[in-house]
C-alpha cells in the first residue's frame, strides 16, 4: 500500500512548530495580554525554553539551576521566577506542551470513516514525523522526565499511554502489538543516534510495515 504521506507532506499537513506551541502555551498559561506583553512573553518563553533544551542536553536537567537557567536565557533570575516558580513547573509546561497540544492534534490525522490499517499507518507515521519536527521537546519530556519528581513522571507517561491507547483501538484492543509498536515509534526519538545513514521516510515505512503485518494476520 503506497504511503499516506511521507515527511515532507507531513510538514505541509502538522500546524504544529516551536512558534505554535509557545504561542498556545502562552494563553493557556498566561492569560489575556495586550499584544506588546503578549509578543514579549512569546519572546521571552521561547528563550526560556531553548536554554533549558540546551542546558538538559549539556549538563543535564537535573543538574540544572533556575540560576543557571537565567544566565543561558539572557533574563534576570526575578524576570524568570515571574514565569515559572521552579524549573518542576517549567517541566511540567514543557510536558503538557506534547500531552494537550501536539497529543490533541495527532488523531486529527485519522477519522472513522478509515480503515483500521489507514488509521494505524496514519497514527504511526505522524508521531514518527511530529517527533522529528520537535524533536527537543520529545527528548526532554521521554529523557529528562526519570529525574524528575512524580508529578512530572506521571505527567510524561500520560502522553505515552495516551498515544499507545489509540493504537491499541485500532490493533483489536490487543496491549502487547501496541505496545511493542509505541517501543519501535519511540526508538527515532529516543535513540536517533542509531539511526543516523537512515532516512526517516525509510524508518517509518519499515514500522510501518511491522504493523500493518501484524494487522493482516
Amino acid at each position: 500500500m503506497p504511503a499516506s504521506f511521507n515527511y515532507q507532506e507531513f510538514l505541509n499537513l502538522c500546524p504544529l512548530d516551536d512558534q505554535r506551541i509557545i504561542q498556545q502555551l502562552i494563553s493557556r498559561h498566561f492569560g489575556d495580554l495586550s499584544d506588546k506583553r503578549r509578543q514579549k512573553a512569546e519572546e521571552n518563553l521561547q528563550a526560556i525554553i531553548t536554554a533549558t533544551f540546551e542546558l538538559a542536553a549539556s549538563i543535564g536537567f537535573a543538574k540544572m539551576s533556575m540560576r543557571d537557567l537565567h544566565k543561558a536565557c539572557g533574563m534576570s533570575l526575578g524576570g524568570l521566577y515571574n514565569y515559572f516558580e521552579s524549573k518542576e513547573a517549567l517541566a511540567l509546561m514543557i510536558t503538557e506542551a506534547l500531552h494537550v497540544i501536539a497529543f490533541d492534534w495527532l488523531p486529527t490525522l485519522t477519522d472513522d470513516t478509515m480503515p483500521p490499517n489507514e488509521q494505524v499507518e496514519r497514527l504511526v507515521r505522524g508521531h514518527i514525523y511530529l517527533s522529528e519536527r520537535l524533536r527537543p521537546w520529545f527528548y526532554f519530556v521521554f529523557m529528562e522526565s526519570k529525574n524528575l519528581p512524580e508529578a512530572n513522571k506521571a505527567s510524561a507517561r500520560k502522553v505515552e499511554l495516551r498515544f499507545q491507547a489509540l493504537l491499541q483501538a485500532q490493533m483489536g484492543g490487543d496491549l502487547l502489538p501496541a505496545s511493542h509498536v509505541m517501543a519501535l515509534v519511540q526508538d527515532w526519538h529516543v535513540k536517533h543516534w542509531k539511526y543516523r545513514q537512515l532516512d526517516i521516510d525509510t524508518f517509518a515505512d519499515s514500522v510501518v510495515h511491522i504493523s500493518l503485518t501484524w494487522l493482516a494476520r
